[in-house]
């Protein structure tokens, strides 16, 4: 099932004077244009059986936030469009919408606009969801951020940043160049992996953790700052070993980024 999801509490339009030489697919050489914006909220009904998210957005930022609602997802939509007069503006705010496909155990949303072009849409999503729900954030999005969830999240972003915050559950993170920034307790036989191309990777976790732990890069750096790793390799491109027992994964890789490990 398809649910267009459109509910409108209130709007404010900010005017922005803006001149754009020729951008693609729109002819705006000598056109005035301007930047309007609005805030969209409303909720989503979801299944009694939830157990994985999905999301994705090409125009803008992710954002959830984990609460401890069962039954509906709360969702803000921040739209921004130029247009070359302010009665265009409320045409082009309702091309840009959240769709919902939902399934027995799952949901996906998606942000949909007439065009990926960044000079003309733009839409920050922020999602309120159960905070138990796995949560897997897909290509292409504008960067993500997170906080207070407790449960499994798999996230990826070319440029974008992800920052990760108040986490409980096991983390994933793939980015291009974009940074990975995260405050996670891993849970005792969970994982926290992290792959950056050029992007930086700081991760701050709980003293007292248990877990194996395998860093490397190609031309980055790698800095452990107050926790007591047992290394059995330990260069400057690479360090492997155990903090405690060795129960759950810490694995992070940036081939030109820099690596920072800290206990807190």
């Amino acid at each position: 099932m398809k649910v267009v999801i459109k509910h409108c509490s209130f709007i404010f339009l900010i005017p922005a004077f803006l001149l754009l030489p020729g951008c693609s697919d729109k002819s705006v050489n000598n056109d005035t244009w301007f930047e309007y914006s609005e805030r969209v909220n409303g909720s989503d009904v979801i299944p009694d059986s939830l157990k994985k998210i999905f999301i994705t957005n090409q125009i803008g930022v992710i954002s959830l936030n984990g609460t401890n609602s069962a039954s509906a997802v709360s969702f803000l939509l921040d739209r921004t469009v130029r247009v070359t007069s302010q009665s265009l503006a409320r045409t082009e705010f309702e091309k840009i919408i959240l769709l919902s496909n939902h399934y027995k155990d799952s949901v996906f949303y998606s942000i949909e606009s007439p065009s990926g072009d960044y000079n003309f849409y733009r839409c920050n999503l922020t999602l309120f969801i159960p905070y138990i729900a796995n949560v897997y954030m897909n290509k292409p999005n504008r960067g993500i951020f997170t906080t207070n969830l407790e449960s499994d999240l798999f996230a990826e972003s070319e440029s974008g940043d992800c920052n990760i915050e108040q986490h409980t559950g096991s983390v994933e993170v793939h980015t291009g160049t974009g940074n990975i920034n995260a405050v996670i307790d891993i849970p005792e036989t969970g994982f926290c992996k992290c792959y950056s191309e050029t992007g930086d990777i700081t991760i701050k976790i709980p003293t007292g953790i248990s877990a194996i732990v395998n860093i490397k890069t190609v031309s980055g750096s790698i800095s452990i700052k107050n926790l007591n790793v047992n290394y059995s390799i330990n260069t400057s491109t690479s360090k492997t070993g155990n903090l405690g027992n060795g129960e759950a994964t810490i694995y992070l890789e940036s081939k030109k980024g820099k690596i920072t490990l800290e206990g807190m």
